[in-house]
Order: C-alpha cells, then structure tokens, then sequence
C-alpha cells in the first residue's frame, strides 16, 4: 500500500464525514432525502473500503497461504 492510498482512503473517510457534518448542520436531511454531496462522498467512501478490504485479504493470504482461516 502506498502513501497515496493511506490519503485516498483516509480523505474519502474525511471527505464524507464532512459532507454529513455539513447536510446536518444544513437541515439538509429534514425532507427524506440525501444531498448529493453526501451520496457521492459516501460512495467514494465505499469504493475505498471496498480497495482496502481487497488489499488486506491479498496480503494475508499472500502471509498466510490460502488455506487460512475464515476470518
């Protein structure tokens, strides 16, 4: 994993907390429904848990064999 991955996943996680933070403080959920900003940080926040998720399962198995145990 490179520096620039540890800052792409740890800013999407930042990124959509403050999109939230801010559609809070907007009132912005008081009609139902999500902001745009708010769905497309968290769906960026996805998209970076989805990598690393891989990246760690690829790393284990690379450390562990792939005969490991479920987890």
């Amino acid at each position: 994993m490179t520096t620039q991955d540890h800052r792409w996943i740890l800013g999407s996680l930042r990124r959509a907390s403050a999109r939230i933070h801010d559609a809070l403080l907007g009132n912005a959920f008081i009609t139902g429904s999500w902001p745009d900003a708010v769905l497309q940080a968290l769906n960026e926040a996805e998209r970076s848990r989805v990598f690393f998720r891989a990246l760690l399962d690829h790393m284990i198995e690379e450390r562990f064999g792939p005969d490991r145990p479920a987890v």
